[in-house]
């Protein structure tokens, strides 16, 4: 293999933070949503971890 070639996994990494780069770009246009959507994902992770079915506590009750 030659100096001049980048490895497979050097460029998934640059490709997936790109990605993720992207997506943070695209979810949200301010810090407050940012905030809003990491804590909306990880009440998502927590439910499919215990599988809790319950309304989340940052969704307003009706």
């Amino acid at each position: 293999m030659s100096k001049d070639r980048v490895s497979t996994g050097v460029r998934a990494a640059i490709a997936l933070a790109l990605v993720a780069g992207s997506a943070l770009l695209a979810a949200c246009n301010t810090v407050s949503g940012a905030g809003q959507d990491l804590k909306d994902a990880s009440e998502a992770t927590k439910k499919a971890i215990t599988g809790d079915d319950s309304k989340s506590t940052t969704e307003k009750k009706e």
